[in-house]
């Protein structure tokens, strides 16, 4: 075994001989950026290392990127690029209307178990959040980053990852399980309570990471016709896989097919897209549901509400499209762009991060994540490259085919310098092609739904935007650079963390997990990829003016 000294800290953990730096880190349950797992192409996992040979003489110091280093001594390592599990807090709240199950509460007080953990496991972000079950109380939520990042930004590569050696799955499904009763024991501290009080969790995510965290061989979902091992909810004991206290229930609710999961499921019910997630008053449906045509009746198409669009946008983005009287649903390999990824200078919604930019007379005006006011930016996340395409495109620095018209002729566009520092960050035209490529993934499925029923989003009463990233985006710039469907402000919601809120409804009655049954049994799965005018209707969507 080799030893690893990772500075400043003067941290030291083990590896073995031959194995690569990148790995040796994710091992050790480290958050380091491995956005392309492991390819060497997107220049994340950039360490400074210092090695020692067998006399312990330094070698000297060299850039490596850490997924392509082989450990064969001692060393000494630099990360340049750590990830922040600092930044935006998680923002958790019961819809209006809803209300505890009373048996459920009244069982968990029996029980002297009073606590339980709802966890939406996403592919880059884990929120965990600890309620009083008993006082339906949200008691505190912490999101970190997924560790499991470090071995590839996006579901294929982490899938491509478990077929590499048998112990991989293992590994990935630890560092998710690691990473939970870490944000758990951190809870646990801050709200002084104890770990035996938990009793329950209820766990969302997208179908890769469902079959990940319950250790089950996700290979069928990489390639067609993308067929998951299972799509019902699954239950286990907290000790079969891991999680702290052994003995709790823990209840993963269900997928609807192989790139559509159960954060879906759940925040569509949680949001008010579907019927039935809210209120006790529900109109019934129609008896024999068609599981062909995705007629679910009044539970899964909102008791004969209008149309309207449900999209979550993320390295993995899921749409569902109700008409009133079916849900069809389909997922879009949007890549990990809006996460920071594949971009020069982007990275993660964490301290330092540009989130949001607004051109003005004196130049661009940007915010910056937890930082004051004129504070040194270290790069963009998600949020700001929508804002800054947008900015561009209005101020006629972007074509709406992608292309930058600097007056110079350059193929960027600074963002910032730093005089003192000598830094810059740049926009580059590589990065606007990234999100021309992610945001014509989402357009092009939404677009595809809309011509199944013979809608144009002109038909469309609301569009929902789910997820972290889609409650801290300027939705009418997202709607200007043809992210989002062209419609009216007053129809673009927000739904915040709805998969994180479908969790903690599914955590406090187990009624709402037969709901979200109900979806899986009855939604409409589209294979985009199967459908005949997929590949023109991307490319037509990759413009900014579609």
């Amino acid at each position: 075994m080799k030893i690893l000294t990772l500075m400043p800290d003067d941290i030291k953990i083990t590896a073995r001989e031959g194995q690569t730096l990148l790995s040796a880190l994710g091992a050790a349950g480290l958050d380091v950026d491995g956005s392309c797992g492991g390819r060497g192409v997107c220049g994340k996992c950039l360490a400074t290392v210092e090695e020692t040979g067998v006399s312990g003489a330094p070698g000297g110091r060299r850039e490596v990127l850490a997924c392509q280093y082989e450990i064969t001594s001692d060393l000494k390592v630099w990360l340049k690029n750590k990830n922040d599990r600092g930044g935006r807090k998680a923002d958790i709240s019961l819809p209006p209307g809803f209300a505890a199950d009373p048996a459920l509460q009244a069982a968990c007080r029996a029980a002297r178990r009073p606590l339980g953990v709802a966890v939406d496991l996403g592919t880059t972000t884990i929120v965990a959040m600890l309620w009083d079950v008993v006082e339906a109380e949200l008691l505190g939520a912490k999101g970190i980053n997924n560790p499991q990042g470090a071995y590839g930004a996006d579901v294929i590569s982490r899938i491509n990852f478990t077929m590499q050696a048998p112990e991989n799955l293992k590994i990935l499904q630890g560092l998710a399980v690691a990473g939970i009763n870490e944000a758990v024991s951190s809870l646990l501290a801050a709200s002084g309570r104890r770990e035996d009080e938990i009793g329950r969790f209820a766990v969302v995510g997208n179908t890769t990471m469902s079959h990940i965290f319950s250790g089950t061989d996700p290979r069928s979902l990489a390639v067609l016709p993308f067929a998951p091992v299972f799509t019902a909810g699954r239950e286990f004991r907290a000790e079969e896989l891991g999680l702290r206290p052994a003995g709790a229930r823990v209840v993963l609710l269900p997928n609807v097919a192989g790139h559509v999961g159960s954060d879906i499921t759940a925040g569509m019910l949680a949001c008010g897209f579907v019927g039935g997630g809210q209120t006790d008053e529900e109109k019934a449906g129609p008896a024999g549901a068609d599981e062909k045509n995705g007629r679910a009746g009044a539970d899964a198409a909102a008791g004969g509400a209008g149309p309207a669009l449900y999209i979550d946008v993320g390295t993995n983005g899921e749409i569902a499209l109700r008409d009133g009287r079916s849900l069809l649903v389909c997922s879009t390999a949007a890549g990990p762009a809006f996460e920071g990824s594949r971009i020069s200078c982007g990275m993660r919604a964490g301290t330092g991060a540009i989130e949001g930019a607004r051109m003005t007379e004196n130049g661009l005006k940007l915010n910056v994540i937890g930082e004051e006011e004129g504070a040194a930016p270290v790069g963009i996340c998600g949020s700001g490259i929508i804002d800054l395409v947008s900015e561009l495109l209005n101020a006629g620095l972007l074509s709406s085919k992608g292309k930058l018209l600097s007056a110079g002729g350059e193929k960027f566009f600074t963002v910032w310098s730093g005089e003192e520092t000598g830094g810059e960050i740049r926009l580059t035209q590589k990065d606007v092609r990234e999100v021309q490529l992610a945001k014509g993934a989402i357009a092009a499925g939404a677009k595809i739904l809309l011509q199944k029923r013979g809608l144009s989003a002109a038909d469309l009463e609301a569009v929902y935007i789910a997820g972290a990233f889609g409650s801290h985006i300027n939705l009418q710039n997202a709607v200007n650079i043809g992210l989002l469907p062209r419609v009216e402000k007053t129809k673009l919601v927000s739904a915040g963390n709805a998969a994180g809120q479908g969790a903690s409804m599914a955590l406090l009655s187990d009624e709402f997990i037969g709901k979200a049954e109900e979806i899986r049994r009855t939604a409409a799965h589209v294979e985009l990829s199967t459908q005949p005018d997929f590949l023109q209707i991307y490319a037509e969507c990759m413009n900014f003016d579609q």
